[in-house]
């Protein structure tokens, strides 16, 4: 279908592209465009998203715990009508360590400045143990236990959203590049691309670790840092419940773990990374395409799993299942980091009607729903019902607290 005029053009099929433009057909605007460049939605670093979804920033930032509150009750409703791989087992967060214990309980405690008493308790080892049996409770300090956290399949959810935003009149051009951005005037005029010009007002660049090079087509800098990690899912494992909680062990190297298939989906928060320049690098030698990280990630063959397994392996005298394994399939994605670690939202000073949500900070599941809702708000009433000024894409060049207006190289 060829498409010559758009109310918004919402560029990235990502779960924060389709988050946007499932708020935006949802506050009623008008005709709303997305544009993939993959063959299908969730191709990149959707794809290989783990899928933990919990309230993660508890007693930290009480406008982001209300982001995680409302993903739990988005990917609920959207589990109703879709299968999303959708499972409320909670989540176990471990100390093997005294330290470990000790700050779990300081986060307890700090946690219970946001939240229910049913929201989060501190359990003993032999807790744990009633909740995970996999677990030699005898190798364990302590843990926190997140009875509302949930999980589901990341490209599962991003597909199931592409279905409603379809049923709701979005139009979805997969298979398709965005070459350049049109600017009149000081404002978004229309968004070339390879199926021909797209004349709109509004633009959402929700490219993920693309968002930078899409910046820079309207003359917008953003310190945006695209890089590479990986995890790895097991072949079927033995006596591994379908319920089993989610697992997580800040002071084990941020090992976290998740039933998949009857096996284990396995990774670390504190894994080795690549960035953009070395995968480039690789795709050159793979006879891949090497442009400006213009690279399907899910092609490039990575060796982050090695660490992962000797991690995994080296746990087994805390979880004696992952003494031995074998590996069925490698994920690969390239979220992307900030360098405050917060999400970037909103419009751009420079050019009016350009708009970016990105900056996923690996959380990018969890707050996608809930940053979409906002990037709706905000385009179609100029505000937002929560503050998102934190979120600001000119923080780094203009005077903002806590900042330094620094001159970064484009990434």
């Amino acid at each position: 279908m060829s498409i010559s005029t758009a109310d918004v053009v919402v560029i990235g099929g990502g779960i924060f592209g389709c988050c946007a433009a499932y708020h935006l057909a949802k506050a009623g605007v008008g005709r709303v465009v997305l544009i993939e460049r993959s063959a299908e939605l969730a191709a990149q670093t959707s794809s290989a998203a783990a899928g933990f979804i919990n309230l993660w920033n508890a007693g930290w930032n009480a406008a982001e715990v209300e982001l995680e509150r409302y993903a739990v009750a988005f990917y609920r409703a959207l589990s109703l009508q879709h299968d999303i791989g959708f499972k409320a087992v909670g989540l176990l967060t471990l100390a093997v360590t005294s330290r470990g214990a000790q700050d779990l309980a300081d986060s307890y405690h700090c946690a219970l400045s946001h939240l229910m008493p049913d929201e989060i308790a501190l359990l003993s080892p032999h807790e744990v143990k009633q909740l995970f049996p996999l677990i030699d409770d005898t190798q364990i300090h302590a843990a926190l236990w997140w009875p509302g956290a949930i999980r589901l399949q990341a490209p599962l959810a991003v597909q199931a959203l592409g279905y409603d935003l379809r049923e709701a009149g979005v139009v979805i051009q997969t298979s398709t590049t965005v070459t350049g951005i049109d600017v009149a005037e000081g404002r978004v005029s229309a968004v070339q691309t390879s199926s021909g010009l797209i004349h709109t007002p509004c633009v959402v660049n929700a490219a993920g670790a693309w968002a930078g090079p899409i910046a820079r087509m309207v003359g917008v800098s953003l310190p945006l840092f695209p890089l590479q990690v990986g995890r790895l899912v097991t072949r079927p494992l033995h006596d591994i419940p379908h319920d089993l909680p989610m697992l997580l062990v800040h002071d084990y190297h941020g090992l976290y773990l998740r039933e998949e298939d009857g096996g284990l989906l396995i990774g670390t928060d504190n894994t080795l990374m690549h960035g953009p320049g070395l995968a480039r690098d690789i795709a050159q030698g793979f006879g891949l395409d090497s442009g400006d990280i213009q690279t399907d990630v899910a092609k490039l063959p990575i060796d982050l799993h090695r660490f992962h397994e000797w991690l995994a392996q080296s746990f087994s005298h805390v979880m004696p299942v992952l003494h031995q394994f074998d590996v069925a399939s490698l994920r690969s994605g390239l979220p992307v980091r900030t360098l405050d670690q917060r999400h970037v939202l909103g419009q751009t000073n420079a050019v009016e009607g350009f708009y970016i949500i990105g900056g996923d900070n690996e959380v990018g599941m969890t707050h996608g729903p809930g940053l979409g809702r906002l990037l709706a708000e905000l385009i179609t009433t100029g505000t937002t019902s929560a503050d998102s000024t934190g979120y600001h894409p000119d923080r780094w060049t203009v005077p903002h607290a806590g900042l330094n207006p620094i001159g970064l190289p484009p990434v």
